[in-house]
């Protein structure tokens, strides 16, 4: 089964995941001020890629930005849109999107590259529909994660790190799981996607959670000595200010 099609069985128990405001710690008080933090700022028109059930999306809408998701799943799409407040959304394939060229000055890619097949492809459409001088922000778990969950398994336990492959996941928090369908990739997987595409990366990070949080919540611990989330920025260069 493909990662689409093992998604869109999956999105009703995503949405109940995500929505939660008091379970998913990792992502409300971790995950998210991080990626937030490589946003450049004033940005006026943006695309979540893969919106899920609009939780990014929605953040950036209470911030003033004017937002449009995009996802694949009639169910998240149908979520995002009686959200509170709702996100403007549309039902399409993040590798073709039904954009005009140079629409977006932000595009906004939340723990979703990993859950399309075709990535490079994904990456290309959004440098397309970006504005020069625009950004692409993106949040995938950590190769490093994605390679030791791999590994953990028994009939993976010698995976080489570089092998890229699809990988199922049990996530567990508190007394609740999630079984997640991701794609393993390298972080140098990743930065030729943009640079492939046209952009610059101008921003990465792995974040680590400080000792104030850890405390606040303990569940972060682990995340101290391994790293879970990447974030890169790839930047799309304005020809029309490059010097000769």
């Amino acid at each position: 089964m493909s990662l689409l099609e093992r998604w869109k069985n999956l999105a009703e128990d995503w949405s109940a995941w995500a929505r939660d405001p008091d379970h998913d710690f990792y992502f409300w008080h971790f995950n998210l001020p991080s990626l937030l933090r490589m946003v450049p700022p004033g940005a006026k028109r943006a695309l979540d890629l893969g919106c899920g059930e609009g939780r990014v999306g929605r953040h950036l809408l209470r911030a003033g930005v004017d937002v449009v998701g995009l996802d694949i799943s009639p169910h998240l799409v149908s979520k995002a849109m009686d959200g509170d407040p709702p996100l403007r959304t549309v039902l399409a394939d993040g590798t073709d999107l039904p954009f005009r060229d140079a629409v977006f000055d932000l595009v906004i890619a939340s723990m979703s590259l990993q859950d399309i097949t075709d990535a490079p492809g994904a990456i290309a459409e959004a440098s397309r529909v970006l504005a020069p001088g625009g950004s692409l922000c993106l949040s995938v778990v950590h190769p490093l994660s994605s390679w030791q969950a791999i590994s953990s398994q028994q009939d993976h336990a010698r995976s080489s790190y570089f092998e890229e492959r699809d990988y199922d996941e049990h996530v567990h928090i508190e007394n609740r799981s999630i079984h997640l369908h991701s794609a393993h990739r390298t972080v140098s997987s990743y930065f030729l996607m943009l640079t492939d595409a046209g952009l610059v990366c101008d921003y990465m990070a792995e974040p680590r959670p400080s000792t104030a949080i850890v405390q606040k919540y303990p569940g972060l611990d682990d995340m101290r000595n391994n790293p879970r989330f990447l974030h890169i920025r790839g930047r799309k260069i304005d020809l029309s200010t490059t010097a000769v």
